[in-house]
């Protein structure tokens, strides 16, 4: 890993790809083909890739006229934005990831993720790259994500943008597609 040079990816949708059955914490290679798509990412792959920080979308999808699916009132894309924010909350606390709140939560995040490779390299630990199933077993901080709400559909009120806060969330942006 080239703790100088690391790379941020602006949009990453891993915990709508979780909620809807894929399981993010494995290589893209590993994950199984999902309807007509095929995965293209893992948290491993990032690490390999030396992907520091995700802007980690919740990403609520609105049902359309010919599905059974997705959100139609603000409350359906509220419990949406919950359920991936759970997932996202798991991932913290099992220590796949790492929430940032704050610059110098990555900063923080950064310094220790060098120190386990170099920890690693001089032989002294196990690769901090490696990371556990979805229960958190084996896990390693693997990169750190900034919390983003892909469109404000979620936002049912004004005390709801406290709330999303409180959870993490640190980018809006307030319009999707339609």
């Amino acid at each position: 890993m080239n703790s100088q040079n690391p790379i941020v990816d602006a949009h990453l949708d891993l915990a709508y790809n979780a909620t809807r059955g894929r399981d993010v914490t494995k290589p893209a290679r590993e994950q199984p083909q999902v309807g007509a798509e095929i995965a293209t990412v893992g948290l491993p792959d990032l690490v390999a890739g030396n992907v520091r920080l995700v802007c980690a979308t919740i990403f609520c999808e609105p049902a359309s006229s010919d599905s059974t699916t997705g959100y139609r009132t603000a409350d359906e894309a509220h419990e949406q934005a919950m359920e991936q924010l759970a997932w996202y909350r798991q991932q913290f606390d099992f220590g796949t990831m790492r929430c940032v709140r704050t610059r110098d939560d990555q900063v923080l995040a950064r310094d220790t993720a060098v120190s386990a490779v170099q920890a690693a390299q001089n032989g002294k630990s196990e690769s901090p790259n490696r990371v556990g199933s979805q229960h958190g077993r084996n896990a390693r901080v693997t990169v750190d994500a900034a919390l983003l709400l892909e469109g404000g559909d979620p936002l049912r009120n004004p005390d709801d943008v406290q709330k999303l806060f409180d959870l993490g969330v640190r980018m809006v942006g307030l319009a999707w597609k339609r």
